[in-house]
């Protein structure tokens, strides 16, 4: 969690991302807060949330116990637009997210989608749930 971080900083730093809007998109809730308190505060270039927490804000209901398949089939339901496209995107503990179905969701989310955007992934095998 920390090399990620550290990881961003240092981009920020050599002025890789400068003028990129930036999505640190994971699963777990309190690696999320880690960013948040570490990263530089969240900004129009700089978004960090959960899965849950990226899709729930474009739902009604309470989807921060939905198991993640109930979260994607709930979310397709709706068929509401995206508001908010991102140049790059930044997936931390990607072996929790490692399914078609959920990079399919999160595809319209990255500038050119996954297929010819900007994103990069960091797993930790040991830390699989």
């Amino acid at each position: 969690m920390k090399k990620i971080v550290d990881f961003l900083l240092e981009c920020k730093n050599l002025k890789v991302l400068i003028g990129k809007s930036v999505l640190y998109l994971c699963y777990n809730r309190n690696m999320a807060q880690y960013a948040l308190m570490n990263l530089p505060a969240e900004s129009e270039e700089l978004k960090v949330c959960t899965i849950h927490s990226l899709l729930g804000s474009y739902m009604s209901e309470d989807v921060s116990e939905m198991q993640l398949d109930e979260l994607i089939s709930n979310y397709h339901k709706l068929h509401t637009p995206i508001d908010r496209i991102f140049d790059v995107l930044v997936v931390d503990e990607g072996q929790d997210l490692m399914y078609d179905y959920v990079w399919e969701t999160i595809d319209p989310f990255l500038d050119q989608g996954i297929e010819s955007g900007e994103w990069i992934v960091f797993t930790d095998p040991n830390q699989s749930i």
